[in-house]
């Protein structure tokens, strides 16, 4: 998505992929500018999963490099940016370990609501410990690249999982639900916020209180997300609504 030069306030808001932005990217645009005419979301995407992936040093620094990166393809400056938000997939990464089960005909991880299955599962394990540790870091990270503001958000299992109830969608059935969900919202503000807010996703009210019942029991394969933490902070006191108060 290309991006004009803007001197307007910035909100970066990184997701893990290219089916991730065409779902997210109109509708958070169009909240956006619903609710105010001064700021500007900008969709960013990242190369895959950071908190799994292996070549990755520094978990925070990658955002930061990410950021700095995204400023120079898009001509902004470091203080056009005001918040750098990160979404990220749980991938079950907190559930017990006797929940991963070995199947040989699984060469890519399968997701149920209570149970992974995979032909390696100590590789999931493995997997999940690094991603546990780059998860919780990530969470109390509270500024990034010095002074911006930075915070962290969920969808889980995956954002597919999140849109549709299905945590193991084909890549045509990925654009086909990611094409259908920005169309459905990318001009409807308020069914987007109903969405996240009031469809039984929501697992807290708080940022805190969200991140900590994701990592209980088999939370991280369920379909939960705290995205509407990050709605009730940013726009619904724009015009004085609270989540609760959204229709169904």
């Amino acid at each position: 998505m290309a991006h004009k030069k803007t001197e307007k306030e910035v909100l970066l808001f990184i997701v893990e992929g290219s089916h991730d932005e065409t779902a997210l990217a109109m509708p958070l645009e169009n909240l956006q500018k619903s609710c105010s005419s001064d700021g500007l979301i900008q969709i960013g995407v990242t190369h895959g999963d950071i908190t799994s992936d292996y070549k990755v040093n520094n978990v925070a620094h990658e955002v930061v490099k990410y950021a700095k990166k995204y400023c120079e393809m898009y001509k902004l400056k470091k203080s056009d940016i005001i918040k750098v938000v990160l979404l990220l997939d749980m991938d079950g990464a907190y559930i017990p370990d006797d929940a991963v089960i070995r199947s040989d005909t699984h060469e890519r991880a399968f997701y149920s609501e209570s149970q992974i299955l995979h032909k390696c599962p100590e590789d999931i394990k493995k997997t999940h410990k690094l991603k546990q540790s780059r998860v919780n870091n990530l969470v109390g990270l509270k500024h990034v690249w010095g002074n911006i503001p930075f915070s962290a958000y969920f969808v889980s299992c995956n954002l597919d999982h999140v849109i549709c109830g299905n945590a193991n969608l084909t890549l045509q059935e990925k654009r086909n639900i990611t094409d259908d969900f920005s169309l459905k919202y990318g001009e409807d503000a308020e069914g987007f916020l109903s969405f996240f807010c009031n469809s039984g996703l929501v697992l807290g009210e708080t940022y805190d209180e969200s991140w900590d019942a994701i990592k209980i029991n088999l939370n991280s394969l369920k379909r939960f997300s705290n995205m509407n933490v990050f709605f009730d902070m940013h726009y619904l006191h724009i015009n004085h609504i609270s989540a609760k108060e959204l229709p169904r």
